[in-house]
C-alpha cells in the first residue's frame, strides 16, 4: 500500500486529506489502469484540496490584515485628533526641513489645513529672514543631536519655541516642533520687573536731593515714560478750590515735537477737554483709541502732537485732586497694571513732597516759637496738622486747633498743663497699656533728637482712636533742651487706601479670588522641603 497525505486548518480545525494506494507487484493491467485512474483523481483531489487550503490560509491573513490596517488607522486619527486639540503648536519636519505633519494650531497659524503643509518647508510659508532664522536653528539640532529652547516674540504676542532631534522610520533624524504661547507668562514676569523698578525708582527720588519740588517732578516724568513704555507725559499741579490746573513739567519729547511753542502754563478746568477727565471723574483714565470719537475732546491746536493712546492719573490727597500726570503713545494699550504702577509712585512721591512740605512749616513755627507766642499760635491754627507742644515731664504746653479738633476737644485748657501721654497715647489698639517711660516722644525729646514715626494711634477724648503719623522736635534754649513740637495727622484714609492697594496686588478685582502673583508667591514661600507632602490647587 502507498499511503499520500497532507495537513491543513479549515476556519481554526486542525485536519488531515490522505489518498491511499496499492502498490502489490503482481496485479493484472485492467487493475494497473483503474490504479492509474485512481492516482490521477486522487491526485487531482489533493491539488484541489491544497488550493481550497491555500485560499482559506490567504483569505484569513487578508481578515487579518484588514483589521491590522482598520487598529492603525484608527489609532492615527485619535492621535491626530488629541494632537489637533492642543491649542499649542506641534509639528514635524524630515532631514531636509520639509514638514512631514502639523497639528490645526500650527497651520492657522498660516491660514490653511494640515495636509497643504506637507512637503513644504519655511521658505515657502514666511519671509526669507524668518524662514533663515528657522532652519539655521533646525540644522543646529540636526546636527548636534541636541534640544533647542527659545522665546521669540511676534506683534504682542510671546512664543516659547522647543525643537528636538526625532529619528524616523527610516533611520534618518528629522526635527520635531513645539510652540507654546507664553505671552501671559512673559508680561507677569515684565510686570514683576516693572515693580522692582518703581521701587528702585521710589528709593532713588525719596532719598536724592532736589533743589525744588519741580527738579523732583520732573525726574519723576521722565521715569514715568519708561516705566510705561510712553512717548510723552506731563504733569500738572491742581488746584480744585479754583479748578485751576499748573503745569509743572512737559516730557522732553513734547517740547521737541510740538510745534506750539508756549504750551499754556494754566488752564481752568471748565477749559479743558478730555485730558481734564481725569478730575471730574477723580479716577484714572485710559484711551487706546484716541482717534476714536468722543464728546469730550476739543480738537488740537495747530502743530499739536497727535496722540494714539492716552492715560492719566490723579494724585489724591485727603479726597482731592492735587496733581495729575499725563502720559501718550506707549507703543502697547495701556492696562490696569500701569494705572497701579503708577498710581503707587505718585502716591510715593507726593507724600515724601508734603511731608518735605509739612517738615518745613514745622521748622518755621519753630522759629516762628522764639518771636512771639500770639502770633505762633496765629500761625498754628492756621496749619492743617495738628501741633501741641510740651514740656520735658510731658505736660502739654500749648495746642492748635487742628490738634484740638482732630483729638475732639473744644478747649485748649483741656489739654494745656495736662499730661499728653495720658490722654492720647496711653495704648495700643488691643487696648495694652504703655507706660510712659516706654513713650518714645519723651524719650526723644530727653536725647534731643527728632522724630519721625507713622505707625502711631491716637486716643480721641470720646474714646475712639485713628492711625496717626506724627514729627516730633526737641525744643532748646541756651544750649538745654526744655521741650518739644509735635505735629501730627490723621492717616486712617490713607491707611485704609494703602491696604486697598495691597489687596488689589493680590486679589482679582472682579471676583476678590486671590490671583496669580499671590498664587506663585505662596507657592514660592511652601514649596520647601519641610512642607512635604502638600499639593496646591490653583484655579483660573
Amino acid at each position: 500500500m502507498q499511503v499520500y497525505a497532507c495537513p491543513h486548518t479549515v476556519d481554526g480545525t486542525d485536519t488531515l486529506f490522505a489518498i491511499v494506494y496499492d502498490v502489490t507487484d503482481h496485479i493484472s493491467a485492467e487493475a494497473q489502469n483503474r490504479r492509474n485512474t485512481y492516482i490521477f483523481f486522487g491526485v487531482s483531489a489533493f491539488l484541489i484540496a491544497a488550493l481550497v487550503v491555500l485560499g482559506a490560509l490567504l483569505l484569513n491573513s487578508l481578515r487579518k490584515l484588514k483589521a491590522q490596517n482598520k487598529e492603525i488607522s484608527e489609532f492615527n486619527t485619535l492621535r491626530q485628533t488629541h494632537i489637533d486639540a492642543d491649542s499649542n503648536f506641534i509639528w514635524l519636519k524630515n532631514g531636509e526641513l520639509k514638514y512631514v505633519f502639523v497639528n490645526k494650531a500650527a497651520a492657522s497659524l498660516h491660514s490653511t489645513e494640515p495636509e497643504e503643509l506637507i512637503g513644504c518647508d519655511d521658505f515657502d510659508l514666511v519671509d526669507k529672514e524668518l524662514a533663515a532664522h528657522r532652519q539655521a536653528a533646525d540644522r543646529k539640532v540636526l546636527e548636534q543631536k541636541t534640544t533647542l529652547v527659545e522665546e521669540v516674540k511676534s506683534g504682542d504676542k510671546v512664543f516659547k519655541i522647543k525643537k528636538f532631534p526625532v529619528k524616523l522610520a527610516d533611520g534618518s533624524y528629522g526635527v520635531g516642533g513645539y510652540t507654546k504661547d507664553v505671552t501671559a507668562e512673559y508680561n507677569a514676569k515684565m510686570q514683576d520687573q516693572k515693580t522692582l523698578h518703581r521701587n528702585s525708582i521710589l528709593v532713588e527720588l525719596l532719598t536724592q536731593e532736589y533743589h525744588s519740588t519741580q527738579e523732583q517732578l520732573e525726574h519723576v516724568l521722565e521715569e514715568s515714560l519708561k516705566l510705561t513704555g510712553s512717548q510723552y507725559g506731563y504733569i500738572y499741579v491742581y488746584d480744585e478750590e479754583y479748578q485751576v490746573f499748573e503745569l509743572n513739567s512737559w516730557s522732553k519729547g513734547v517740547l521737541a515735537d510740538c510745534a506750539v511753542m508756549e504750551p499754556a502754563s494754566k488752564q481752568r478746568l471748565g477749559e479743558t477737554g478730555f485730558w481734564g477727565e481725569v478730575v471730574r471723574q477723580k479716577k484714572p483714565v485710559i484711551v487706546n483709541d484716541f482717534k476714536a470719537a468722543n464728546p469730550a475732546k476739543k480738537g488740537y491746536p495747530q502743530g499739536h502732537i497727535k496722540v494714539s493712546k492716552f492715560m492719566s492719573v490723579p494724585v489724591m490727597m485727603d479726597g482731592k485732586v492735587a496733581a495729575v500726570i499725563g502720559l501718550a503713545n506707549k507703543d502697547a494699550d495701556y492696562d490696569e497694571n500701569d494705572i497701579f504702577q503708577i498710581t503707587v509712585l505718585m502716591n510715593g512721591i507726593w507724600n515724601s513732597i508734603e511731608r518735605r512740605r509739612r517738615a518745613k512749616e514745622l521748622e518755621e513755627v519753630n522759629l516762628a516759637l522764639q518771636a512771639s507766642k500770639d502770633q505762633l499760635q496765629l500761625l498754628l491754627d492756621s496749619t492743617y496738622e495738628g501741633i501741641y507742644g510740651l514740656d520735658t515731664e510731658g505736660n502739654c504746653t500749648f495746642c492748635n486747633k487742628s490738634c484740638l479738633h482732630l483729638l475732639r476737644y473744644e478747649r485748649h485748657d483741656q489739654l494745656v498743663g495736662k499730661n499728653i501721654h495720658r490722654l492720647i497715647h496711653h495704648r495700643r489698639k488691643d487696648g495694652t497699656p504703655i507706660p510712659v517711660e516706654e513713650c518714645k516722644i519723651i524719650s526723644s525729646v530727653l536725647q534731643g533728637r527728632g522724630l519721625h514715626v507713622d505707625d502711631a494711634i491716637m486716643w480721641r477724648s470720646d474714646g475712639t482712636h485713628f492711625d496717626a503719623e506724627y514729627f516730633a522736635y526737641p525744643q532748646i534754649k541756651d544750649g538745654e533742651i526744655v521741650g518739644a513740637v509735635v505735629a501730627f495727622m490723621d492717616i486712617t484714609e490713607r491707611r485704609r487706601s494703602e491696604k486697598e492697594i495691597n489687596y488689589l496686588m493680590y486679589h482679582d478685582s472682579l471676583t476678590g479670588l486671590y490671583n496669580r502673583r499671590f498664587f506663585e508667591e505662596e507657592l514660592d514661600r511652601t514649596d520647601v522641603a519641610a512642607n512635604l507632602p502638600i499639593s496646591i490647587i490653583g484655579l483660573w
